[in-house]
């Protein structure tokens, strides 16, 4: 499964920091950037001069969308300031003169190429077409998108949870509801029973079946994205460095047999209480009702994550998915120590 380029839609974008046509350093994360989507340019080598001037015809209508366009050049800085003046650049033009940040993001492609950065520094979209025009277009387009945003509203009570969109494409969502399919068994809950853990199925707890991923190519593929993807988002949200994943279970509730989990901790038993993190990523939402994830203790909101969007929270939070009212429900769940 081998990717077109070494940074792909979901990952979080590789940081640097690099000197502008000016020479002032310039960090792709820092204050200049942050809170605002972004479009990365890598304009090939050599330069395709007609796609910046392309984007130099669009920048003020991205800025108007509250967007931010940088290019990265292989050119040195008193070269990117002769570049910007005879082009009339109203945007940076970095110096990565060593060719490492074009290396990171697309290290097989001397082409242009452009990346749409959320303003979680998150990927969005690729830009590869090679007509100039509708390299800038499309980029400009991806970059509105990236910046719509439903109106602001005081922020409601809620729990103390990361949401994480896009870890895992559709695709290959697709492939671990699959796996289940193939096989799959009913699947109990750990109890505290003295100083020992024990398996328990009642079903007016917990009504639910499993698989258990033992599969080593989807192992390495759910790895490769969550590395990228997911561990450093925990740690920057809860300076957490993930060492340890416990096994990878994809997950079915399903209407028919009112497939539920009632409220509970994850770390209240011997065996479980070396817990430090659970993560429960959505595999098809829109094709069941119900089954909404819920945490008591912080009021009655509910959480419906898109496909492919992780809901990260601590172990010690007591939580449950509702019963599926209709359809089936699938999810991919680990814990994080």
């Amino acid at each position: 499964m081998r990717m077109p380029f070494a940074v792909e839609a979901g990952d979080i974008a590789p940081n640097a920091s690099l000197p502008d046509q000016s020479g002032r350093a310039v960090t792709l994360n820092g204050r200049r950037y942050a809170g605002r989507p972004l479009g990365l340019v890598f304009p090939g080598s050599p330069i395709s001069e007609p796609l910046l001037a392309a984007l130099a015809g669009l920048s003020s209508e991205i800025a108007a969308a509250g967007s931010s366009v940088a290019a990265v050049s292989p050119l040195s800085v008193k070269e990117n300031a002769e570049l910007a003046a005879r082009l009339g650049l109203s945007f940076e033009v970095l110096s990565d003169a060593d060719g490492k940040l074009r290396g990171t993001y697309a290290p097989d492609h001397d082409r242009a190429v452009s990346y749409v950065l959320s303003r979680n520094f998150r990927v969005r979209h690729v830009e590869g077409s090679p007509e100039s025009g509708d390299h800038a277009r499309h980029l400009g387009a991806a970059l509105r998108e990236c910046a719509a945003e439903p109106e602001s509203r005081p922020a409601p009570f809620h729990a103390p949870v990361l949401m994480v969109p896009d870890v895992l494409e559709p695709d290959l969502c697709a492939r671990l509801i699959a796996l289940w399919q193939g096989e799959n068994a009913v699947a109990g809950f750990t109890r505290k029973k003295g100083a020992r853990s024990v398996s328990v199925l009642d079903e007016s707890v917990k009504v639910r079946r499993d698989h258990d991923i033992h599969d080593a190519e989807t192992l390495d593929a759910l790895n490769h994205r969550f590395s990228r993807r997911l561990m450093p988002e925990i740690f920057k949200a809860f300076r957490f460095r993930v060492r340890e994943a416990e096994h990878f279970r994809i997950a079915c509730y399903e209407s028919a047999d009112g497939g539920h989990f009632a409220a509970h901790r994850d770390n209240t038993s011997p065996g479980t209480a070396k817990r430090q993190f659970a993560m429960s990523l959505n595999l098809n939402a829109g094709e069941y009702e119900g089954g909404f994830l819920r945490f008591p203790e912080y009021g009655p909101d509910f959480y419906m994550p898109e496909t492919g969007c992780a809901v990260v929270f601590s172990c010690s939070l007591l939580h449950e998915a509702l019963a599926v009212t209709r359809g089936r429900r699938f999810a991919l769940l680990s814990f994080f120590y």
